[in-house]
């Protein structure tokens, strides 16, 4: 069920999907009109995966099946000089689970990419100061990546992509940043709310 106004929230999250954007199944026009309500009110709002490529697909961009394949493991993106003071990091960037062959092609207009990476160009994004969007998932742990991947791939992941994100998932020390970009995500609605932290 669609919510019956955009104010049924202080702020808004899109996750992450089985399905492509670009099927353009009912309830996906549905959801982009959704996001429109929302971003011309000016609500805090957060994409993840499927969500940062149905956010950019409603706002104007566009997304598709990218010639690049897979994008799955551990991957490093590394922040521009977009991106604001409150998304620093020691390293300059930061890393994150991915598990998607689709990507935005082209932004929507006025968008500022804060994050990118030699696979995927558009990584983070932000829409003006109310609206933040990630293609790497901030929620996938480590073993969770790993059972997925493994189980994902007998359905269609490339067996030497995903031997090569095991490797590296099974690697000793091998981390993601998880934590910090959902801080980051937690602080992008925290600086929305009228009656500060308390209300989260």
């Amino acid at each position: 069920n669609f919510p019956q106004s955009v104010q049924d929230c202080d702020g808004w999250m899109m996750t992450g999907s089985k399905h492509g954007v670009y099927e353009n199944l009912p309830w996906m026009l549905t959801l982009q009109a959704l996001v429109r309500d929302i971003h011309t009110a000016g609500l805090p709002m957060a994409g993840i995966c499927f969500g940062h490529q149905l956010i950019a697909e409603a706002l104007g961009g566009k997304v598709e099946k990218s010639s690049k394949g897979w994008g799955v493991g551990l991957h490093d993106y590394s922040l521009t000089p977009q991106a604001p003071d409150w998304m620093q990091t020691k390293s300059g960037g930061f890393t994150l689970n991915a598990m998607h062959q689709d990507q935005i092609s082209r932004l929507p207009e006025g968008t500022r990419v804060v994050a990118s990476s030699a696979f995927c160009e558009y990584a983070a994004l932000l829409y003006g100061d109310s609206i933040i969007t990630f293609q790497g998932h901030p929620e996938f742990s480590t073993d969770y990546e790993t059972d997925l991947l493994e189980l994902r791939q007998l359905t269609g992941i490339p067996e030497e992509r995903a031997t090569l994100a095991l490797q590296r998932l099974n690697q000793e020390g091998a981390s993601e940043d998880g934590a910090v970009v959902s801080k980051w995500v937690v602080d992008f609605f925290h600086q929305h709310s009228p009656s500060g932290y308390e209300k989260w």
